[in-house]
């Protein structure tokens, strides 16, 4: 059996002791917090997106994720748009991807339409949505 000493011990713990840290960050950490894309505006009451400079957004069935704002935003019809909440019910993971009309969880699998409506597990509660209203060729998201 090898025995390690109280030194030897606190130094291999504290050696990953960084790593831990990492992991422990999750969604919302502002220390993870990248600007917003260009076109991109977030306040504490709403995010405002300039659709004529996201091209992210140009086409229905495309996504942008604001992530200073945890919100995904899709583009689901002519001149329609959806906002929810990126950050999946289950283990609080980013939701990243939208493909195929749905929104799935990188982390477990939990898989949530474009209402935020959760359709596979292990989530059992929606996503937060966001009000959305297009002027122009702006889009408010109301985050209050």
């Amino acid at each position: 059996m090898d025995h390690l000493s109280r030194r030897g011990f606190l130094s291999r713990s504290l050696a990953i002791l960084p790593t831990l840290t990492a992991c422990g960050r999750g969604i919302g950490d502002p220390s993870l917090a990248t600007p917003p894309a260009d076109g991109v505006e977030v306040t504490a009451a709403f995010v405002r997106i300039d659709l004529q400079r996201t091209p992210s957004l140009a086409v229905i069935g495309s996504s942008l994720v604001v992530p200073a704002a945890n919100i995904m935003v899709m583009h689901t019809g002519i001149n329609e748009f959806r906002a929810v909440s990126n950050v999946c019910t289950h283990a609080g993971c980013g939701i990243y991807e939208f493909t195929n009309w749905r929104l799935r969880c990188q982390c477990h699998g939990s898989e949530f339409d474009s209402l935020g409506n959760n359709l596979v597990g292990p989530a059992l509660l929606p996503l937060t949505r966001f009000v959305t209203e297009l002027t122009a060729s702006v889009l408010v998201i109301t985050r209050t």
